[in-house]
């Protein structure tokens, strides 16, 4: 017993020293923690979260020896108890076997101690291992986790791994987490050798058992004899300590929740609909007290709180402020007890499948023998890292239809990704083409096929799966398993959709890979310019006919639209006609048709349908989109916003209350097929904006809360390469279109984005003061921060931003060019701005800029979705790329296109600033002003699917030369000829040396053309031609600045026109406004200096009509139609001159006219506008000359005269004005209804035409 107890504390010592394991009860509890043979271990000692819960650490050679050697032991222990007459002994030599056996659920520790020799033996608890400890020397239990810190740091080991090694996992990340560099593996293996090192050095060596016993034999249990030791007490303690751990958790978490509704209880906030944001800051304050108080962890009761808040504003409750107040989630490991069990078994798997291809090799050494298709789809599991189970069945399909060769890459392309094979799955997709070309007859399997070859292949090496319901969900968890242990967190957190990701479209990564301009694009992208199409022009309803109260009701609705969608998805004979225009006309006909005839739809109702028939016209992004994606999209938003909103005040709402009612969308139900609504939100919110100019919600709280909640969110993933941007500087200096000055600014632009990564606003704001350089321009830093022109998105936003690379000349010229003429201003002006226009505070023209530089983009690189936005994504790919240089062949051609831009000796300047070397995920987030990583790879980085690739690479088996020969499907001999001639036996030497064109040409190229961007013709600047205005824009602008005192520059950026052609539009409304007297909008002077509205000196508000409102926005966008989809060149002539008899009538009362002519006018013009078969009423002063001249337009038009008194005229002072007047009232038109609503539609036209007419905007 004592030999035992003294064995096992050594062991147990040497594993405190060697894995910085914390002292507690039952350490190391359970065998199946412990791979021996593969020197790794997991570890669990903390008890204040899951997150803690499992922790991997290196088992160095020393400790696994002394393992072994205390297996050993307890082999010999076994038998010897089993020798003994006693029950409580066989007892314990049953257990002591099921735990050496690594079975589930052993019911002792893996250490222990002993009293006497049988059952109940004693857990280890610190205490007593102390006191045996204090026996030998006076040192610490933890005191192997000190040594190993000092001297791990002294080895120069990285502080993260130290820190991840001691399990310090602080805030809110994981050193294994989405946004990690390093891998679990590869942190093991890194840390084995250093430690082993350290034990070695200060005494600690293997110690075997201190006798052999040779003399007990094994013997068989009697049948029956187990259920007699069923009731022997094995422990004297009731849990393991790894369960006590867990039972200390879950009570730890009841007391948080208590405290938090207790507070919640005491601030009385319980069945309260509107909770404001200091009630909120007040009850966290309490909160946090209290925890204090019981010694409770602060962050863990703060999320406590959030989470009963996040479920309130999910039921319906208002709650202000708090989507500013939401913390990032805490990452969680992913060391599970669980997947480090199943890491054996891939392992195993792994390597019995490599002997098997071994073993295959050797029959075909003298002929080929062709490989099986479910050895691919083994090995893309294993070893490509592919762990979707659609993607692993759809792979054979694939092989035939979409797999591409891009600069001598290999991929397929799968629905939601870009998959890149590894080296053997390469091989084995090469003898796959090998085989289709030998064996055209070959048939593509269908899924049963598939499972069957792949379950008969797992019993053939070994690993039958005969208890699985789905061999393609055991391939996909050993994927999984490999993804977790294998590749840095922020590959895997992409690759398994934990946090959201998007691959470069193919154009992007053609522009890439060739480093050329797009030529074409591809046919089923492309729209034919000749079809003619009933949808281009919009069709906004008749929002006049929505009920002020009720709806049809949410299910109603929405199973109507449903029905309809489907009755047109019903009627298509296959697949490919699901992209017909003939069909999605159909259907939006049938929307059109329904809101039309249903009397009984809300506001909101009506612009859901109005949406719908857009999509029928187009997606998003200008391209065809099948009806069951116009279904998706509907339900992604339909339900939950007719569920969440007032259906009726809809277009009135201010950006905080849009923000709130998206919120509560993206807590509303799960989230469809795993994707966020958020895209679907902006794309309706951009929809409204176009057409009813409603205010914008702050997108960036938007997006940051739906990143939290969705996998796959909506993102804009391209790049743009560095000979892109050299072509785009050197057109923009050479346009002779420009003026000499604004050459350089929009080259000091593109600049600025290229180097430093700047949003547009942010480049175009910056001032004299925020660039600092040395007069080589070598070196050159830029601050952002906030400044009089602009202030930033959040306080991530101030960053300095340094040069990592070397400039051109032609770049070096730019900048010395711009930073002369600021520098002039600064002298006179310190807040001078860099890019003027006129003066040292007048920025130049943002909305010219951008169109200029996005165009110019466009035409450079021939892909229509690139914008300035996007050097952005190039710059943060370049860190990264700058970071993870790598010889792999793939790695290398990104290097070509992207590195040769970066400077890599200037890494040195910002090593202060910026850790590139240790972590440049955190260095490229720094640059990009954003407050975590999460946001620079999900929305910036796209290149995760190649990281994949070359990161499993480095893990993959060592393949000889009869495997490869064996997967490429070709004989040893001829492969033993070409591997001489390339004197490697690498994967891509072998692949150059096959025949690779013969090969590749059963291999689909990607459907682009391209040309050296060196051949790029002139670029035409884009014209400054006529911004697209219109009757509802006038409205929508006059209503933001004059009514809603929104200022005149965030107006500008909303609708996209100049401030200088907003202060013509408005200076042009003043002066009708003066001359008509119809002062609805209540227009201002404008202080060109000051660039804002002044105030109104009464300081009155106005109190707009809802119904009048939607009356006239649906009035004005009828009148749009009209004018865009007809000739009224010769109309508008007709339509002037009654408009001038409207002003000058309007300004006399409500419609007087003094003439017959501006009656006559007026009539006409308002028929013209398509209001025919009104009925008129004059009312005319008996004595009035006009009598004669009205006798006659009654007969001509139908008018009804009346003959009165001088009621509506004895505020004239002069008698014959008094007499020769006549008031015109019309029995209006349903749409109009009121006179107050014609006026505002004569008054917004009236504007239009004067702006059309007066201005070259």
């Amino acid at each position: 017993m004592s030999a035992h107890n003294a064995l096992t504390q050594y062991s147990l010592a040497m594993l405190y020293f060697s894995t910085a394991h914390r002292p507690v009860v039952d350490p190391f509890c359970y065998r199946q923690d412990i791979h021996i043979d593969r020197n790794r271990c997991i570890v669990s000692d903390k008890v204040v979260s899951s997150r803690h819960e499992y922790r991997i650490a290196p088992l160095c050679e020393t400790a696994a020896a002394q393992l072994k050697f205390y297996i050993m032991h307890l082999k010999q222990l076994k038998l010897r108890l089993e020798s003994l007459k006693n029950d409580n002994a066989k007892a314990l030599s049953y257990s002591i076997g099921r735990m050496i056996d690594n079975k589930e659920n052993h019911d002792i520790p893996m250490f222990f101690l002993l009293d006497e020799l049988g059952a109940p033996v004693r857990s280890i608890i610190p205490g007593e291992q102390q006191s045996f400890w204090n026996q030998l020397a006076d040192i610490p239990l933890n005191y192997g986790r000190s040594f190993l810190a000092t001297e791990l740091f002294k080895k120069g080991i990285a502080p993260d791994m130290v820190e991840a090694l001691l399990n310090h996992t602080d805030g809110v990340r994981h050193f294994f987490g989405p946004r990690s560099i390093r891998s679990p593996m590869g942190f093991v293996t890194e840390l084995q050798a250093p430690i082993d090192e350290l034990i070695l050095s200060i005494g600690f060596e293997p110690i075997g058992p201190i006798r052999h016993v040779n003399g007990y034999r094994k013997r068989g249990r009697k049948q029956g004899e187990r259920k007699q030791l069923d009731n022997v007490r094995l422990m004297k303690n009731e849990n393991l300590g790894s369960v006590h751990r867990h039972l200390e958790r879950e009570k730890r978490q009841v007391e948080i929740t208590k405290l938090v509704y207790e507070q919640i209880k005491l601030a009385e906030l319980e069945g309260v609909k509107r909770i404001t944001e200091e009630a909120v800051s007040e009850l966290e304050n309490q909160i946090l007290l209290q925890a204090k108080e019981r010694r409770l962890s602060e962050s863990a009761v703060t999320w406590q709180l959030y989470a009963v808040l996040m479920k309130w504003r999910k039921s319906g409750v208002s709650i202000q402020g708090i989507g500013h107040r939401i913390r990032m989630q805490v990452e969680g490991s992913p060391i599970k007890q669980n997947n480090f069990k199943m890491l054996r078994e891939y392992d195993d798997l792994a390597a019995a499948f490599i002997t098997h291809l071994d073993k295959k090799s050797k029959e075909s050494r003298n002929k080929p023998l062709r490989p099986l298709l479910s050895e691919l789809i083994l090995s893309a599991a294993l070893f490509g890292g592919l762990a979707n189970q659609e993607n692993i069945m759809g792979l054979p399909g694939r092989l035939k239809s979409e797999i591409y060769v891009e600069g001598g890459i290999l991929s397929l392309e799968f629905d939601d990704s870009r998959w890149f094979p590894d080296n053997l799955s390469k091989a084995f997709i090469i003898g796959h083409i090998q085989s289709i070309k030998k064996h055209p007859e070959m048939v593509e399997p269908d899924r049963n096929e598939i499972k069957k070859g792949v379950q008969g292949l797992l019993k053939e090496i070994g690993f039958g799966v005969r208890q699985k319901k789905d061999v393609i969900s055991y391939l996909e968890g050993m994927a999984r398993v490999y993804l977790n242990y294998y590749s840095p967190g922020f590959i895997r957190s992409a690759a398994l959709g934990e946090r959201a990701s998007k691959s470069l479209p193919a154009s992007a990564w053609v522009r890439l890979i060739r480093d050329e301009r797009l030529d074409c694009l591809a046919q089923e992208d492309t729209v034919s310019s000749h079809e003619s199409n009933e949808l281009e022009s919009d069709w906004l309803p008749n929002l006049q006919k929505t009920v002020t109260e009720g709806s049809l009701g949410v299910k109603t609705f929405c199973k109507k639209i449903k029905n309809l969608i489907n009755i047109e998805i019903k009627g298509l004979n296959s697949k490919d006609a699901r992209r017909s225009k003939g069909a999605k006309k159909l259907l939006a006909k049938s929307i059109l048709n329904f809101q039309e005839t249903n009397n009984s739809l809300s506001l909101l109702e009506s612009l859901l349908c109005a949406w719908i028939w857009k999509l029928c016209g187009h997606g998003p992004v200008k391209k065809e989109i099948k009806l069951e994606t116009i279904m998706d999209y509907f339900f992604e938003i339909g339900e939950p916003l007719l569920s969440i909103a007032d259906h009726n005040d809809f277009l009135d709402l201010n950006d905080f209350e849009y923000e709130e009612i998206y919120l509560r969308v993206l807590d509303y139900g799960s989230l469809q097929k795993g994707r966020s609504p958020i895209g679907r939100l902006f794309d309706f919110h951009t929809y409204l904006i176009d057409h009813y100019l409603v205010e914008s919600p702050d997108w960036s709280v938007l997006f940051a809360e739906a990143g939290l909640k969705a996998s796959k969110p909506e993102i804009d993933a391209n790049l743009i390469t560095h000979q892109e941007y050299l072509k785009c500087l050197e057109i923009c200096v050479n346009d002779e279109s420009l003026f000499e000055q604004k050459r350089y600014q929009y080259g000091c632009i593109l600049l600025l984005g290229y180097w430093f990564q700047l949003r547009f606003g942010e480049a175009v704001r910056l001032q004299f003061r925020d660039i600092q350089f040395t007069d080589d321009l070598e070196q050159v830093w830029v601050q952002v921060t906030n400044n009089i022109f602009h202030r930033l998105k959040s306080s991530s936003g101030v960053r300095q931003v340094p040069l990592l690379g070397s400039l051109t000349g032609l770049e070096k010229q730019v900048l010395h060019r711009v930073l002369t003429n600021a520098k002039m201003n600064f002298e006179a002006d310190n807040l001078a701005a860099l890019l003027t226009s006129d003066g040292t505070r007048d920025l130049i023209d943002r909305g010219k800029a951008s169109r200029y530089i996005n165009e110019l983009l466009k035409f450079v690189t021939g892909d229509p979705a690139v914008r300035f936005h996007h050097f952005r994504h190039a710059g943060f790919t370049r860190l990264i790329v700058l970071s993870f240089t790598n010889a792999e062949k793939d790695w290398k051609y990104l290097l070509s296109s992207m590195e040769n831009s970066v400077d890599a000796e200037k890494r040195a300047v910002i090593s202060g600033n910026f850790d590139i070397e240790q972590n440049p995920l955190v260095a490229a987030a720094d640059i990009a002003g954003h407050s975590s990583e999460a946001v620079t790879l999900s929305s910036y980085f796209h290149l995760h699917d190649v990281m994949k690739k070359i990161f499993l690479n480095k893990w993959l088996p060592e393949l000889n030369r009869d495997i490869l020969s064996y997967a490429m499907n070709e004989k040893y001999g001829t492969l033993q000829q070409r591997i001489k001639r390339f004197q490697n036996k690498g994967i891509d030497e072998i692949e150059t040396g096959i025949r690779t064109n013969k090969i590749y040409q059963k291999i689909r190229e990607f459907l682009y053309t391209t040309i050296p961007i060196n051949e790029i013709q002139s670029f035409t600047a884009p014209e400054e031609g006529e911004i697209q205005l219109s009757l509802l824009r006038v409205h929508r602008i006059l209503e933001m600045i004059c009514i809603k005192k929104r200022p005149l520059s965030s107006v500008s950026d909303g609708v996209g026109i100049d401030l200088e052609h907003l202060k013509a539009i408005l200076c042009i409304a003043f002066d009708v406004e003066r001359e008509s007297g119809f002062n609805r909008y209540r227009v201002e002077t404008v202080e060109n200096s000051q660039l804002i509205i002044n105030s109104i000196t009464d300081s009155k508000e106005l109190k707009q009509n809802r119904l009048h409102n939607l009356r006239l926005i649906n009035l004005l966008s009828r009148l749009d139609r009209k004018f865009i989809e007809h000739d009224v060149s010769f109309e508008l002539k007709l339509i002037r001159r009654g408009l001038q008899a409207w002003i000058r009538a309007h300004k006399r009362g409500e419609l007087i006219f003094v003439t017959m002519n501006e009656i006559e006018n007026f009539i006409t013009a308002f028929e013209t506008l398509g209001f025919e078969g009104s009925h008129y009423v004059l009312d005319v002063p008996l004595n009035s000359s006009l009598n004669s001249e009205i006798q006659q337009l009654k007969n001509s038009r139908g008018i009804t005269v009346f003959e009165k008194g001088n009621v509506s005229f004895s505020h004239e002072k002069s008698s014959t004005l008094r007499e020769n007047r006549a008031e015109l009232s019309i029995e209006l038109h349903s749409e109009i209804k009121t006179n107050n609503t014609l006026n505002a539609m004569m008054f917004c036209l009236a504007i239009l035409l004067r702006v059309k007419n007066n201005l070259e905007l």
